[in-house]
C-alpha cells in the first residue's frame, strides 16, 4: 500500500460505558445538611460528568466559592434558587435552568419556607471527591434533620475545599459583591 496506507485506529466499543442507575439503587448522603443521591458518578462515566439530585432545607446556601475545574448545570425540579454569580443576581423556578462556570464567584440559597429540588450535573467529575469527603449516609428521606455549621465544620470544609480545587470565598450568606474582586472571573496563569 506504500507511504499513504491508511491506519487502523482502534475505537472502543460504547456499549462498553453505558451505564444505568435505578431510583431505588442510589446511594444517599447528607451534604452541608442538605440530600444528595448521586445518578451518574465519575466511576460510571470514565469522570467525564456527574449527575446528582440535590433536595434542600429552605433557606440553603453554600459559601460564597469558584471552582477551579469543574462547570456546574443546575435544573431546577421544585421549589426555587436565587444565584448571585458574577454581578448577575436572578431567582430561578421548577423547569428552569443555570450554567455555573468555573472560575466564577458564585452562591445560591434555597427560598424560604419551602423544601427546593434541583439535579446538579458537573463536568468533569472533581466536586465528586469534594462532596463525598464533606458528607454523611443519610439515615432518614430528606434534608438532614437539625443540621448546622459549626465553627469545626467550617474548618473542615475549608480544608477538604482546598484539596478539590474549590476556593471558599466567604461564610453562608456572603455574596459576590461583599468580596472585593469577588464578581470578576478568576484568572489563572
Amino acid at each position: 500500500m506504500g507511504d499513504n496506507a491508511e491506519q487502523t485506529t482502534a475505537k472502543v466499543d460504547p456499549r462498553t460505558r453505558l451505564r444505568y442507575t435505578k431510583a431505588s439503587e442510589r446511594e444517599a448522603v447528607w451534604f452541608l445538611g442538605d440530600r444528595i443521591e448521586f445518578i451518574l458518578t465519575g466511576e460510571m462515566t470514565d469522570r467525564r460528568l456527574m449527575m446528582y439530585y440535590h433536595e434542600s432545607h429552605p433557606d440553603s446556601q453554600p459559601p460564597l466559592h469558584e471552582h477551579e475545574v469543574e462547570d456546574e448545570i443546575h435544573y431546577i425540579i421544585e421549589g426555587g434558587i436565587t444565584y448571585w454569580a458574577g454581578d448577575e443576581e436572578v431567582t430561578l423556578y421548577a423547569g428552569d435552568s443555570m450554567v455555573l462556570p468555573r472560575d466564577l464567584p458564585h452562591t445560591f440559597r434555597s427560598l424560604p419556607n419551602v423544601s427546593t429540588k434541583w439535579f446538579t450535573i458537573t463536568s468533569p467529575t472533581n466536586f465528586e471527591d469534594f462532596v463525598r469527603e464533606m458528607s454523611e449516609p443519610c439515615t432518614v428521606d430528606g434534608p438532614q434533620p437539625g443540621w448546622e455549621m459549626t465553627p469545626e465544620l467550617a474548618t473542615r470544609l475549608n480544608d477538604s475545599a482546598k484539596r478539590h480545587g474549590i476556593t471558599l470565598l466567604g461564610p453562608p450568606g456572603t455574596l459576590p459583591t461583599d468580596v472585593p474582586g469577588g464578581t470578576q472571573p478568576v484568572v489563572r496563569g
